[in-house]
């Protein structure tokens, strides 16, 4: 085995251990996990494999470590949310109403990740929409502080990158997200995110266009904040899968009979 096979071997444990695959589930502090890439190390000198360059670590390793060392420096320290975390969310809103809290919330948290928004750059404390609006607003125009409609957009696949749009389900290879209000006045920032083609699942290109098609299905003006979903989804919703579900219990019921009609 190589000195770069080993070398790798440990960066994977050690991004392993930062998504807090750990004993009780929880995560460490960056000097914990040296030390379980020692006791790691350990069997390998047992087994007489030369392998010097721990403690101090090979580069794949200590760029891990020295990215997950800024957590712990961060005050009022949060856990962080893991890739684990995301396709838990994911399982929920494959199985829910498109208009439903789940769903909603799937797409909100999929471009968060990648885009880093403020909790008031996107979420409200209302949910009545039908009023006047009580949303939060910007004191410099009355607009909504969080994002409309009209703050995404999309550009389609560049010329260069048809072979790439074949691969899509989206003729959309951009998706522009524009800060009109931010905390550091940076006001009117635009910043572009690409379509993920390897997983199309977790594609920002479509969490935003979900998003749109929500606020539209909900009848949401154009002038307030898209982040929403439907209360009255959640209970026809279950009511449909559930129905859907004893359908499917009943067919295979009927097959399995039918086969066992046969073999008898």
């Amino acid at each position: 085995m190589s000195s770069f096979d080993i070398d790798y071997i440990y960066a994977c444990f050690t991004l392993d251990l930062t998504l807090v695959h750990t004993f009780w589930f929880r995560a460490i502090r960056t000097s914990t996990i040296k030390l379980y890439l020692k006791a790691a190390s350990c069997p390998m000198r047992m087994q007489t494999i030369s392998y010097s360059r721990l403690p101090s670590f090979p580069p794949l390793v200590k760029d891990i470590l020295d990215e997950y060392k800024k957590w712990e420096v961060v005050p009022n320290r949060r856990e962080p949310f893991t890739l684990d975390m995301l396709i838990h969310f994911q399982k929920l809103a494959n199985i829910a109403h498109p208009d439903s809290y789940d769903a909603a919330l799937f797409d909100w948290l999929l471009i968060g990740i990648f885009a880093g928004f403020w909790k008031t750059e996107w979420m409200q404390d209302t949910f009545n929409y039908t009023s006047s609006g009580t949303y939060q607003r910007v004191s410099k125009d009355g607009s909504a502080r969080a994002f409309i409609a009209s703050d995404f957009s999309f550009s389609p696949f560049l010329p260069s990158q048809q072979h790439l749009a074949k691969q899509s389900t989206t003729p959309n290879g951009e998706l522009h997200i524009k800060w009109r209000y931010q905390k550091n006045n940076q006001n009117g920032q635009q910043i572009s995110y690409t379509h993920n083609l390897l997983k199309e699942e977790f594609s920002v290109i479509l969490a935003a266009q979900r998003i749109l098609q929500r606020a539209q299905r909900l009848n949401i003006p154009l002038n307030h904040p898209i982040a929403v979903f439907s209360h009255d989804t959640i209970l026809s919703w279950n009511v449909q899968c559930g129905m859907l579900l004893l359908l499917s219990t009943i067919l295979s019921l009927k097959k399995y009979y039918r086969y066992l009609a046969l073999i008898l």
